[in-house]
């Protein structure tokens, strides 16, 4: 009969706890758990000449966070050889972006990808790439806080900030 009372007590005893505890979990289908971004609420900052970047979800400057970003272009540029400290995710949402791997730009190398083309560059590999007129691309990953762009005129290489999330 103590037992019975001693493991009674101790039931009543946690149930405050345990509701609590599952009280604190937001509801998988509440704002906070799952935001929704709508087009007119981007924020367009320039990337590189040319091409300008928002931050859709995520922190591309956080260590080991998750972001996504989207990626325009008005007209026709060439992005640089560069490389990104993790894999680089990129989904053409409208138009055509060229990509290829090289340290050197060579139009003859690049690949077409069209609406709706996916394609994962891994991390450290060097490519370039070429944005169509009236381009969109979307870009995801982890932690995307640095590249490493290829300076062929004068011979050096630099490491810059990568402006994607500004």
């Amino acid at each position: 009969m103590k037992i019975r009372i001693l493991v009674l007590s101790v039931a009543v005893a946690l149930m405050p706890v345990l509701t609590f505890g599952q009280a604190a979990k937001p509801a998988a289908n509440t704002p906070a758990a799952s935001p929704i971004v709508t087009p007119d609420q981007l924020v367009w900052k320039p990337l590189i000449p040319g091409v300008e970047s928002a931050v859709v979800s995520g922190n591309p400057d956080r260590k080991g966070g998750l972001y996504v970003i989207r990626i325009r272009a008005q007209s026709e540029v060439k992005v640089p050889p560069h490389w990104h400290v993790t894999d680089e995710h990129v989904t053409v949402l409208e138009g055509s972006f060229w990509m290829a791997r090289g340290d050197k730009f060579d139009a003859t190398k690049l690949q077409e990808l069209k609406v709706g083309a996916h394609a994962t560059m891994p991390a450290r590999a060097r490519h370039f790439g070429l944005h169509g007129a009236e381009m969109w691309l979307r870009s995801s990953g982890s932690r995307h806080s640095s590249s490493t762009l290829s300076i062929r005129k004068t011979g050096r290489r630099e490491r810059v900030r990568n402006r994607e999330s500004r």
